[in-house]
């Protein structure tokens, strides 16, 4: 398969998608499947604010809420789409700059080698805090939320903080191709989304109305 970035994530079939994960000719990774499992986690809360919003109808403030919620978690998904596209994007050009840094030590190499590595460091970070707002979104509409709805919404977050992590990696594997400097900034910023997303994920786990026993998935989506 050849490694064409043109073409963009949100058109592929999911089996291309399953495809290209898996060669190793293609400039897709664990970047790209952290991305597109933040913008699935993102649609699943939206899908919830959606039931909720109807539900809601007779609720003005509930409604606005949800009603919010829902298109920002619409915006997150498409973003995170295009962050998968940017993702490949970055890794084509890395891999790139590696070959070509194999082959020559003139200085453009060098220095492009560094732009990129900066580049494939900073895109899972940049995918890492959105998906901190796909966290915050699911946060603020949680307690609102019914319990027909609670285990779509916990499903979102759990996906959401697992490729946070897994975007977190991503940049990490790039730290020994930075300078210093960039090494120190890149690990604090690092850090901070991995505090933030551990605190967010317990606190989304508490607000999330739990479900009877005898009550499940046959009554969540009534309006669906």
């Amino acid at each position: 398969m050849a490694s064409d970035t043109t073409d963009s994530v949100a058109q592929w079939p999911l089996q291309t998608l399953v495809k290209r994960l898996a060669d190793p000719r293609d400039p897709s990774g664990g970047g790209v499947l952290a991305a597109v499992s933040l913008a699935g986690a993102a649609a699943v809360a939206q899908m919830v604010a959606t039931i909720e919003r109807k539900r809601a109808s007779q609720d003005q403030m509930r409604a606005h809420a949800f009603a919010e919620a829902e298109e920002c978690f619409g915006r997150l998904a498409e973003r995170l789409l295009q962050q998968a596209d940017f993702d490949r994007a970055i890794l084509a050009r890395l891999l790139a700059s590696l070959r070509a840094s194999r082959k020559g030590g003139v200085r453009m190499t060098a220095e492009n080698l560094h732009e990129a590595a900066a580049a494939a460091a900073d895109g899972p970070l940049t995918t890492a805090e959105a998906g901190l707002e796909v966290l915050r979104r699911a946060l603020a509409v949680a307690p609102l939320c019914s319990r027909f709805v609670a285990s779509d919404l916990a499903a979102a977050g759990h996906v959401a903080r697992a490729a946070i992590d897994a975007a977190l990696c991503m940049a990490e594997a790039n730290l020994p191709l930075l300078a210093d400097a960039a090494q120190a900034s890149t690990r604090a910023r690092a850090r901070a989304i991995a505090d933030e997303a551990s605190s967010l994920a317990r606190r989304l786990a508490s607000a999330i109305p739990s479900i009877p026993p005898d009550e499940g998935e046959a009554d969540a989506r009534p309006l669906a």
